[in-house]
C-alpha cells in the first residue's frame, strides 16, 4: 500500500471540483458533454482509489482499497 499525501489527494479533490460546475452546468443546459465530464469524474475517483493501494479486511479477509 503507498501512503498518499496531503498534496496527492488535494489533486484529486481540485479536479473533482472543477469537474462537478462544469457537469451541474452542461446537465442543467441537458449538453451531452455532462456524460463525458461524468466519465473524467469517474476515472479521477478511480485513480484516487487507485492510488492509495489495497489491503486485506483483517475482520472479513476479503482484500479492498486502502483509501476506503
Amino acid at each position: 500500500m503507498s501512503n498518499l499525501d496531503k498534496i496527492q489527494i488535494n489533486a484529486h479533490f481540485e479536479r473533482w471540483d472543477d469537474l462537478k460546475g462544469k457537469i451541474e452546468k452542461h446537465y442543467n443546459e441537458k449538453n451531452k458533454e455532462a456524460v463525458v465530464l461524468m466519465q473524467e469524474a469517474i476515472e479521477n475517483y478511480a485513480a484516487l482509489l487507485d492510488s492509495g493501494g489495497t489491503a486485506v479486511d483483517a475482520r472479513t479477509g476479503v482484500q479492498g482499497y486502502a483509501l476506503l
